[in-house]
């Protein structure tokens, strides 16, 4: 290359190395004013929790479109989900999402076509609501029962309870309260409507005992191989 060549390249070449770092700082922030602007008119961005509930929504439709007539429908989130329900009946079909409220179960429960042909229908819902919002879904209990058919054997089972050592701070330390008044209500909800049984959740009435360790998961919430086998 000649001397003229080699003179005029260099400043082409340090400013392509500037232009660099300067494109990748526009594009930073481009993407904040994109997030901010989101946040500041109120928009929430999907999460990966948001996707995989939907993709998971997407594959319980699916099975609820594909199943056969006269299944006993098992509708609730982890508690549910995590249940071999086909050791309570050959006949089950499992519709249950882990961290579903009130909300999510009825936004997607209200299109299912098996719940029109069950034999029976089990229930186990709110609790997430009262983890999330630290308050009773009793509101929207009217909607959740209406979603199987009048005449359909309804059977709801009781919320578990959660280990107060695990969670004493959850909701001010209300959260044990919270759940025990929430599922009176059920109780009561369910008393009023034909056809209908309450089930106390076994593990309640071992939870703060020496043997709440093998009924509850360290996580203080969700059910261990033991308190599965009782419900």
């Amino acid at each position: 290359m000649s001397e003229r060549n080699t003179q005029t390249g260099a400043p082409a070449q340090r400013l392509r190395r500037h232009a660099r770092p300067l494109a990748a700082g526009a594009m930073l922030l481009t993407l904040a004013a994109t997030a901010a602007a989101g946040y500041l008119s109120g928009q929430r961005h999907a999460t990966p929790a948001d996707t995989f509930a939907a993709v998971q929504a997407g594959h319980l439709a699916r099975l609820d479109r594909s199943a056969q007539p006269g299944h006993v429908v098992f509708l609730g989130s982890s508690t549910f989900q995590a249940l071999d329900t086909a050791a309570i009946t050959p006949t089950a079909l499992n519709l249950s999402i882990g961290g579903d409220t009130t909300a999510d179960l009825l936004d997607r429960a209200r299109s299912y076509r098996s719940l029109a042909s069950a034999t029976a229908v089990w229930l186990n819902i709110g609790f997430n609501d009262m983890m999330q919002r630290c308050a009773s879904p009793r509101g929207s209990l009217p909607q959740v029962f209406d979603l199987v058919p009048a005449g359909t054997p309804l059977f709801v089972l009781a919320i578990q309870n959660v280990s107060a050592e695990r969670l004493l701070q959850r909701c001010d330390g209300r959260l044990s309260a919270l759940i025990d008044t929430y599922n009176g209500e059920l109780a009561t909800a369910c008393a009023a409507r034909p056809a209908c049984q309450f089930v106390p959740h076994p593990a309640n009435a071992h939870l703060g005992g020496d043997r709440h360790a093998s009924w509850i998961e360290s996580d203080g919430i969700h059910l261990s191989p033991t308190g599965y086998a009782a419900l």
